[in-house]
């Protein structure tokens, strides 16, 4: 069998398809690229520099606790006390 009669009908459209394939195989692997550069630039930017205390951390034991500074913990604590203050306040507070 050569094709028939749908073989001039179906020849157009295929080859329509393929090249429509072609063109969304080119924009996957651009956009694929474009992700990956993407990445790279979020992994640099989120990237920790290493703490001065990493070697301070590497000597101690598996049990040993370490306190942070005392100036890096003011801030959560302030934070921490006025949130706390105000749900205390709005669940115990009289139903009128």
């Amino acid at each position: 069998m050569n094709g028939g009669p749908f073989r001039d009908t179906l020849t157009p459209l295929i080859d329509e398809a393929q090249r429509q394939l072609a063109e969304l195989q080119r924009q996957r692997m651009t956009l694929e690229i474009r992700y990956q550069d993407a990445r790279k630039r979020l992994d640099e930017k989120t990237a920790l520099a290493p703490s001065p205390d990493a070697a301070v951390l590497e000597g101690l034991g598996e049990h040993e606790f370490v306190m942070p500074p005392l100036e890096t913990l003011k801030t959560p604590f302030i934070a921490g006390l006025v949130l706390g203050a105000l749900s205390w306040f709005q669940t115990f507070r009289h139903p009128r």
